[in-house]
């Protein structure tokens, strides 16, 4: 896009032809798009640099078409989508080193676990597990 970039879900891509303007796109039959998916993203990528990514969204939302503004690190930072998400955490390891990093996005009933243990270093358990096959 002219100001960004936008993700576009997988569609038929006879629903997204009329939105892009794109007669060709219509033309493709499933297994038709999966060999020509190139040459498709080439065409279709030729055509979102001529909108910006407000106006493509303007267009597809109400087309019910998924569609997305990509972001950089920082402009996913400070979204209220991300912040309301919860999915950064700071992990701290043995030897106090902490790293702020993603939480998993698994939840199970509706919750997701964090745990602020870091990873071991490389190595940083190797006596423990020795000792465990020496019982």
């Amino acid at each position: 896009c002219a100001d960004g970039w936008l993700a576009l879900a997988m569609m038929p891509l006879e629903k997204l032809a009329p939105l892009l303007d794109l007669p060709a796109l219509a033309g493709y039959t499933p297994d038709d798009a999966f060999q020509h998916r190139d040459e498709i993203k080439t065409m279709i990528a030729s055509r979102l640099q001529e909108k910006t990514v407000r106006e493509w969204l303007d267009l597809l939302e109400p087309a019910d078409i998924w569609a997305a503004e990509v972001l950089d690190w920082p402009k996913l930072l400070q979204s209220a989508a991300f912040r309301k998400l919860d999915m950064l955490q700071t992990v701290t390891r043995d030897d106090g080193a902490s790293v702020r990093t993603t939480a998993s996005p698994i939840r199970v009933n509706g919750v997701r676990v964090k745990n602020d243990m870091a990873a071991p270093t490389i190595g940083g358990q190797s006596e423990k597990i020795r000792a465990e096959f020496l019982r």
